[in-house]
């Protein structure tokens, strides 16, 4: 199918038999040579995933309705084929991490006890970045790599939440520098928490560790506790690019 507005053409291949990758790339060079820029509809797998093919595998029946599959963000494993064309023609099919896209900050925290004046006092273990079709979670050692994004996430988080001051801590024997929590009620530094949390994500476990008997408790699962949303800009992208984790493939992303 060949669509043309103005000098723009644009072709939609339905590709419903098996081809080879090899012939794919051809066809595809041959498009663009032609100045016509094409998107694949495959109904098998296994076909390139690359910027110069925008590509998705579709299956389905006249009955039942067609649906794409890709990585759509917000949990969904398809969207129906129109949907899809929807959002292609309102530049929302991309590859790699768009600049100016829509994305939510999550501040994931854990409840502690102060070791100073037994108070309890949230502390942030995590930082994620919910952007189109992926979440991208940050440590907090991750953070201090780039103290201005850190500055970013921080002057976001309200006071409410009982989150105490953050900074930058520097370890002689390392000698490099690290992200310390601190009491919301006495400020006093709590230290470096490096933290994998549990699969339960929505609740937080207060339980005595048995370190310096019960002055501590620790948090066995982390929680989200404030979300904000953000465009992506250059620092952003450089820090999820760095994520081992990210994959430059095609998906879905909210520009508007």
């Amino acid at each position: 199918m060949l669509a043309r507005k103005g000098k723009h053409r644009v072709a939609v291949e339905i590709q419903w038999s098996s081809e080879t990758n090899e012939e794919v790339s051809r066809r595809q060079e041959r498009y663009a040579e032609s100045g016509v820029r094409c998107l694949w509809l495959f109904r098998y797998g296994g076909f390139p995933v690359s910027r110069e093919l925008p590509a998705v595998r579709v299956r389905g029946n006249l009955d039942e309705g067609f649906v794409a599959l890709i990585p759509t963000g917000s949990g969904k494993p398809s969207l129906p084929v129109q949907e899809f064309f929807d959002k292609v023609f309102n530049r929302q099919f991309h590859f790699g991490l768009p600049l100016g896209c829509k994305a939510i900050i999550e501040v994931q925290a854990g409840l502690f006890r102060c070791f100073s004046c037994l108070a309890k006092t949230r502390i942030v273990t995590a930082i994620v970045v919910d952007v189109g079709p992926c979440k991208y979670r940050f440590n907090m050692g991750d953070l201090v790599v780039d103290l201005e994004l850190f500055k970013r996430i921080r002057g976001r988080i309200p006071d409410r939440l009982g989150i105490g001051s953050i900074k930058p801590r520097y370890r002689k024997a390392q000698k490099s520098y690290y992200l310390s929590n601190g009491c919301a009620k006495c400020g006093a530094r709590l230290g470096d928490y490096e933290y994998n949390p549990g699969e339960d994500d929505e609740t937080v476990c207060e339980s005595p560790t048995g370190l310096r008997g019960d002055r501590w408790l620790h948090w066995s699962n982390w929680k989200t506790v404030y979300r904000f949303p953000i465009r992506i800009d250059k620092i952003w992208q450089n820090a999820i690019r760095q994520c081992e984790d990210y994959v430059e493939t095609w998906g879905i992303y909210s520009m508007g």
